[in-house]
């Protein structure tokens, strides 16, 4: 004959203990996706290495391929794109003194009057402006002169 113990469980006791097992069991997916968030984001270091090192084993290839065809007349064409690419800026320069004003490419087109060169052969022009004493100062091709400024 087996003598059973009994324990006396009251509303109380069972109650409490289903409020544990249902809030136990609702936190188990959150408990579950915030360990495979954490999971993941502990991977991705690696994932990224992984995936760079593919990519750069698949590219060798096609990088000695393309260094063997490349040949000078490539590598001069491609300088020369570069530099064809480069804009010019449009400039202009205004010096205004005592009342009147005077652009840049006025005073360069008097300068080239005044030096008797012909545009095309002018390689170099040099000025150099003193408003206090009205003059325009030039070099052009590494010959001076001087005109007034006004």
């Amino acid at each position: 004959m087996s003598i059973e113990k009994t324990t006396k469980v009251t509303d109380k006791d069972v109650k409490a203990e289903t409020v544990a097992n249902v809030t136990e069991k609702k936190a188990e997916p959150a408990k579950k996706a915030a360990v495979a968030k954490t999971a993941e984001k502990k991977a991705e270091p690696a994932k990224k290495v992984a995936e760079a090192k593919t990519v750069a084993k698949k590219a060798e290839p096609a990088k000695k391929a393309a260094a063997k065809t490349t040949t000078k007349k490539d590598a001069t064409k491609t300088a020369t794109k570069k530099t064809a690419t480069k804009k010019e800026i449009e400039t202009e320069v205004y010096l205004q003194f005592a009342g009147t004003e005077v652009s840049s490419q006025e005073l360069i087109d008097r300068v080239i009057a005044a030096c008797g060169e012909k545009p095309s052969a002018i390689k170099t022009i040099n000025l150099y402006v003193q408003p206090e004493t009205n003059k325009v100062y030039y070099t052009v091709n590494g010959d001076k002169g001087d005109i007034d400024l006004y």
